[in-house]
């Protein structure tokens, strides 16, 4: 790697603080670094997390979003049980209630989507995409459960039929085939 590189962690957190965090904010989330919540009176939980990968490298920061909801009373029964944490988080131990999916199963063509920073050209492009699938997928989906609307329908396709190429090939972190 050319050592004056841009270090692709560094440029993926400094995204995160000063861009991703205030906009997520602005719509209505709340948190910090890579744990973001909505709340309603009853105390239930809807939950975004920012999941960075462990094949990130100096060159190259992959990240992904979990979404979660519980019920507040289901996840407290169950804590006092000793089943889970005191506070959930979007990848936390699933509870029967609950609901948890990663932001790319949301898409219309549903794959498991990495969103990489290799560059500072990266950081607008990674950061404007990511908003919009928070903006138009995971908060519809989160809001509905939050309030019992009915969810958006989530597209479904069968493990053999979904796409083994991200639709946004720029952007995700997937190389399929592998040796590809």
């Amino acid at each position: 790697m050319d050592p004056d590189a841009a270090d692709a962690p560094v440029l993926l957190a400094e995204m995160l603080r000063t861009s991703v965090a205030p906009a997520l904010r602005e719509l209505g989330l709340r948190g910090s670094g890579q744990s973001y919540r909505l709340t309603n009176a009853g105390g239930d939980h809807a939950l975004l997390g920012i999941q960075k990968s462990v094949a990130s490298s100096r060159s190259a920061a992959l990240l992904t979003v979990n979404l979660a909801y519980f019920p507040g009373a289901d996840w407290d029964a169950a804590h006092a049980a000793g089943q889970v944490a005191a506070r959930p988080t979007a990848s936390a131990r699933w509870i029967p209630s609950g609901w948890q999916t990663r932001i790319g199963l949301l898409v219309d063509e549903p794959h498991d989507h990495w969103l990489t920073v290799r560059s500072p050209a990266d950081v607008s492009v990674v950061s404007a995409h990511l908003l919009a699938l928070v903006r138009d997928l995971a908060l519809p989906q989160l809001t509905a459960r939050l309030t019992g609307a009915t969810p958006p329908p989530v597209p479904v396709a069968p493990a053999g039929d979904r796409p083994r190429v991200c639709p946004w090939p720029e952007l995700c972190g997937l190389r399929w085939p592998p040796d590809a």
